[in-house]
């Protein structure tokens, strides 16, 4: 899912930058970096997926272990910036991880 509304935000980049200065009052120069740094958000986040490694992950030193616990948290509020709607929702959206040391 996050790969296909990276996609679509790539495919829709204009559209959308004008959307955000229309709405926003912002430049449109700034309303397309912003829509850039939305679909980076997404394109890093749909990564995530190749970096899993089960339940323990590789320490970055030998004197600790990392161990990842996937809880459900259920629905999710989120007030964000005003100023940067676009890459705020997108930052906002992925699924939380929590990750505890042992």
């Amino acid at each position: 899912m996050l790969w296909r509304w990276h996609q679509l935000i790539i495919e829709h980049a204009d559209d959308l930058a004008a959307i955000l200065t229309v709405e926003m009052g912002k430049p449109l120069a700034e309303a397309k970096s912003e829509v850039s740094h939305a679909a980076a958000y997404l394109q890093w986040y749909a990564k995530e997926a190749n970096r899993i490694y089960g339940e323990t992950i590789p320490p970055p030193s030998t004197d600790r272990g990392m161990l990842v616990i996937k809880q459900p948290i259920g629905v999710v509020g989120t007030i964000t910036l005003r100023n940067f709607p676009a890459s705020m929702v997108a930052r906002k959206s992925h699924r939380h991880w929590r990750r505890a040391a042992p």
